[in-house]
């Protein structure tokens, strides 16, 4: 069964080099990509995923040379995660941030904290939460881990 994923990530450098390192992985993964809240939103409802790479922070817009994303939602991936697990979808989120700590509305956090709160509001669609580091590979283990888990728990449906 091919892999489809959804990578939801605004900055074109951290997008570009996740998607080499996905389609590095096995080349018949499937994946779409999306660059803001509202664009993600779209995708979800479009066509179903077996794994979704979320930015925790997004704009509200897809960025443009005249338009500069609308406002920026420091917890979006919250969001579009919470948004997914009340319509009951069984895909698989992986949240993936280069931010160590978060503060929205009030509320701060730590990555760890952070990670905490969303396996509670994802349950068992949330697999993980991985720090993007371009200087570092540890990233790539950790993404390549989650990938073939869920590809392996595929197969054996």
């Amino acid at each position: 069964m091919n892999q489809k994923i959804l990578l939801v990530e605004d900055n074109p450098y951290k997008q570009s080099r996740i998607l080499d390192f996905l389609n590095s992985l096995d080349g018949s993964i499937q994946i779409t990509t999306a660059a803001s809240f509202t664009s993600a939103c779209q995708r979800v409802l479009e066509q179903d995923f077996t794994l979704i790479v979320l930015d925790v922070s997004l704009p509200t817009y897809d960025r443009s040379a005249s338009d500069s994303g609308g406002k920026f939602r420091i917890l979006a991936g919250r969001e579009i995660a919470r948004k997914l697990t009340r319509a009951k979808s069984k895909t698989k989120i992986v949240f993936l941030t280069q931010y160590s700590s978060f503060s929205d509305k009030g509320n701060s956090y730590t990555f760890d904290s952070l990670a905490k709160q969303l396996r509670l509001d994802c349950g068992d669609s949330f697999v993980g939460m991985v720090f993007f580091d371009a200087t570092s590979a540890l990233w790539k283990e950790a993404l390549e881990s989650i990938v073939k888990e869920i590809k392996y728990e595929n197969n054996n449906l």
